[in-house]
């Protein structure tokens, strides 16, 4: 059996992953069999152990999170393990595991799946004396798998001052959830929805492992951070206290931290992304020196655009979408309410309603009440007409309705008229479609056997 050790800290770069390293090649120049997991979205353990290119690998340990998730999955769980040595192998990270936590997070049991892969080893003929474990620097639930999983945890730090900082960060305590308030102007809705129900069973079962974020409020309260899905169960079940880490932190950086932490979620609608990249790039706009540069009344305009597209594209990075991705996002923002429900409720594609959120708002309006009336979708072609003709003063219901209508007459007609479909020329006028078809499959299976030549 073999004995697992997790190393782990808030801060990085304090030598988690060469205390793993170290630790590990010379408990295998000693002869014993060892195994080393990277859970670090970085790869730096897998970069060190020689794989120069973590993201180019068909296997890695986000896809073994996933295997372990998917419980009808039956592929071969150690196929990802790459061997340095007889007595030395490793199991290699890459970028897709920033994208673990948050799922994580979102199935009940997910605590348990590092555990459950471990396991499974000795079934596959993987038999280790020691299994170590090079975590992310945080408190999430890819951590904690790690503490699950584990026997034993090893805590690296340096001495200086932030790596203290990164020690006493990671400690937590209970606070009342009575005491705890959400985020103002929270983006991401908590829904008493199907995930829900895992989440309150997980924790009415193994409790809350994974702390909430919090910060100081005013008069004794506490505002959150990261944790209104883990509060929300919390208090369904009736409990009085929750595990929480207190942050000290100013507004700007709480605002990027909530939406760091759950813009990752699955199932997040395009509305909550908008609101939540637009206050990301409000907070780091009033952030660094760059606050100066958009405050200045002489910036000029391409100054600010430069400034807005790179905000963007680092903010795209940091969540898996293109800065270009982004921008359009935050068009929405600027889109009728209505029609961004029927965004939401992908009733109107995603880029319909981009286009359309550049329509001054009553003819946005003039939309909405149409649609209301003759429900339909608004393709993509239609709403860059729509936008195009909104630089004409007679936008009207009218006019709406020549864009909208035009389409789906031509749709119509298309789909009824039998000259346009494959082969009809072929046949009499009368014969139906159904008839057209099974002549031409009868025919296509003759040709298959041979019966005919062509």
């Amino acid at each position: 059996m073999a004995y697992v050790i997790s190393s782990i800290s808030m801060k990085g770069g304090v030598g988690k992953t060469t205390s793993v390293l170290c630790l590990g090649t010379g408990l295998a120049d000693r002869g014993k069999k060892v195994l080393l997991l990277d859970l670090d979205a970085q790869g730096n353990l897998s970069i060190a152990m020689g794989c120069a290119y973590p993201d180019q690998l068909p296997v890695t340990m986000a896809d073994i999170f996933q295997k372990m998730k998917d419980t009808q999955s039956d592929g071969n769980i150690t196929e990802g393990i790459l061997s340095v040595s007889e007595y030395l192998n490793y199991l290699p990270a890459n970028r897709k595991m920033a994208l673990v936590g948050q799922e994580l997070a979102m199935t009940g049991g997910g605590e348990q799946f590092l555990k459950r892969f471990l396991s499974l080893l000795s079934a596959y003929g993987k038999e280790y004396d020691y299994i170590l474990l090079d975590g992310p620097p945080s408190l999430g639930m890819v951590t904690v798998n790690a503490l699950v999983a584990s026997e034993g945890v090893l805590i690296s730090t340096q001495a200086e001052y932030l790596a203290a900082k990164g020690m006493e960060q990671s400690e937590t305590t209970e606070v009342e959830l009575s005491l705890i308030d959400a985020f103002p102007e929270h983006p991401f809705r908590v829904q008493a929805d199907e995930d829900m129900e895992r989440l309150i069973a997980s924790i009415r079962e193994s409790g809350v492992l994974v702390p909430v974020i919090l910060r100081r409020g005013t008069d004794g309260r506490y505002q959150t951070i990261a944790g209104h899905r883990r509060c929300f169960a919390c208090r369904q079940l009736d409990l009085e206290r929750i595990p929480a880490v207190i942050k000290d932190v100013t507004d700007e950086e709480a605002v990027v931290w909530m939406v760091d932490s759950n813009i990752q979620r699955t199932g997040i609608l395009p509305s909550e992304k908008a609101k939540a990249y637009r206050m990301k790039m409000d907070a780091l706009a009033k952030q660094g020196r760059r606050t100066d540069l958009m405050m200045e009344e002489n910036a000029s305009r391409q100054t600010v655009g430069r400034w807005q597209k790179e905000t963007a594209e680092k903010v795209g990075m940091d969540s898996g979408d293109s800065g270009r991705k982004v921008q359009q996002y935050l068009r929405l923002n600027h889109l009728h309410p209505g029609l961004l429900e029927k965004v939401d409720e992908k009733k109107m594609p995603f880029l319909s309603g981009v286009e359309l959120s550049y329509l001054r708002a009553e003819q946005q309006e003039k939309v909405f009440r149409y649609l209301t009336e003759h429900p339909c979708s608004v393709a993509v072609a239609q709403a860059k007409r729509l936008r195009e003709l909104g630089e004409d003063t007679r936008f009207s219901q009218s006019l709406i309705a020549q864009v909208l209508q035009k389409k789906t007459e031509e749709k119509g007609k298309l789909q009824k008229d039998p000259e346009k479909e494959p082969f009809s020329k072929y046949f009499p006028s009368h014969y139906s479609r159904e008839k057209r078809r099974s002549i031409v499959e009868a025919l296509l299976k003759k040709w298959k056997k041979g019966e005919i030549q062509l």
